[in-house]
């Protein structure tokens, strides 16, 4: 795959999975990441129940790979100026830190504008920039999904509230900001100028509510029914064999007479209840529960075949370790092997954009804990002898130091 940000450095501060996703991408695109830890490792990602390191952890390898790693301990001075003298070199800073915390740091926009101006400002927040909430704790299960209705209406009416799976909103945002920062970057390019750069999982969980943001003003009610469909023709319906599909058809006229002579009824194409997608909208509960009946009579690969024939976009509904075994995600390189350093090898999701040809890498590995310490720091003007000494006093962590 070609690689638009070879020769760009970004310098990542950053915990979990929203903004290492989005450091991820841009490590898929060419850049260089180097991803900053405490010395005692991540959080929540490199520890066990009882604190201890841990040498497989297939979450942070996940959001994590291609990036070179470096543990530094940045509440002492000493691991501020490393941290520093890093910056000054690199393209973009890269964070999920609180922006309370930033602030602590020396971290902050204003601060590091003030001392790199070409250094490309990234954050992700839980809830934003500003407002009573900014320095809130944000998991996406909370910010994305809970705060913004997401988890309450998108369920079939009287279940009970969605179970979120893990990371969705928070690799959403990760890919949004990495199409950010790339803007940012051909601005300073054409401009000079570097930008702050912020999103947030509230906000960006919004804004893929956009069109039920706009319903719920104009009468729209969720959570909703699967006999009430947005459209008549798009919607889950299970066949005989116990199967669900999807079909999702935006144009009526065109196909509604077409599919009952497919499904054998000839006697329902002029049915004035259904023939006209307005009348369909109208009596959509009828309309479903027809379409319900007459899918029951086929095997799922039967109406699959109708609705080929048919031209109509649908899909199978299928279980996530489905797609292990797909070749449409085989032949699109949508999945790759990961080798883990214990021998095992797991399928991981490659990055969702590409340019130019379609031919991906291997996954590759994250880093361990302080893995390039001594690399990216000996090429940072330290010595041997200043490296040595900082990690006895427990500024730095480094493989062979």
């Amino acid at each position: 795959m070609n690689k638009p940000l070879e020769g760009i450095r970004v310098v990542e501060c950053a915990f979990f999975v929203a903004a290492p996703s989005a450091g991820l991408n841009l490590a898929d695109w060419g850049a260089e990441v180097i991803k900053v830890e405490p010395i005692y490792g991540e959080p929540g990602h490199r520890r066990d129940a009882d604190g201890r390191i841990m040498t497989r952890d297939e979450y942070f390898n996940v959001y994590n790979r291609k990036k070179k790693g470096i543990a530094l301990n940045t509440k002492d001075p000493r691991g501020m100026e490393m941290l520093y003298r890093l910056l000054e070199d690199a393209d973009v800073f890269l964070t999920s830190y609180r922006p309370g915390a930033l602030v602590k740091m020396g971290l902050n926009w204003e601060v590091l504008h003030e001392k790199f101006p070409k250094l490309i400002y990234a954050a992700i927040t839980g809830f934003g920039d500003e407002g009573p909430e900014k320095d809130a704790p944000g998991f996406d299960t909370v910010a994305y999904w809970a705060r913004s209705g997401l988890m309450q209406d998108v369920i079939n009416r009287g279940n009970d509230v969605l179970i979120p799976p893990v990371a969705f909103g928070d690799l959403t945002c990760g890919a949004a900001l990495a199409g950010a920062v790339g803007t940012a970057l051909f601005n300073r390019e054409r401009t000079g100028r570097a930008e702050k750069v912020t999103l947030s999982l509230y906000g960006l969980s919004l804004y893929s509510l956009s069109y039920m943001v706009f319903d719920v003003q104009t009468g729209g009610n969720y959570p909703a029914s699967r006999l009430e469909p947005a459209l008549p023709m798009m919607a889950s319906f299970k066949c005989k064999d116990g199967k669900w599909f999807y079909m999702a058809n935006v144009d009526h006229e065109k196909h509604y007479a077409d599919l009952m002579r497919m499904l054998g009824r000839e006697d329902l194409v002029e049915d004035e209840r259904f023939k006209s997608r307005t009348a369909a909208q109208e009596n959509r509960e009828e309309f479903i529960r027809m379409l319900d009946a007459e899918f029951a009579r086929y095997t799922r690969d039967e109406v699959l075949d109708i609705l080929k024939r048919a031209d109509i976009a649908h899909s199978t509904i299928n279980h996530v370790a489905d797609n292990l075994c797909d070749p449409q995600a085989k032949a699109n390189d949508y999945l790759k092997i990961m080798h883990m350093r214990d021998g095992v090898d797991v399928y991981v999701p490659s990055t969702p954009v590409r340019f130019g040809t379609s031919d991906m890498e291997e996954a590759g590995m994250g880093p361990l804990l302080g893995e390039d310490t001594l690399s990216v720091l000996t090429a940072a003007g330290y010595t041997a002898e200043e490296l040595n000494h900082l990690a006895k006093e427990n500024v730095i962590v480094g493989r062979q130091v």
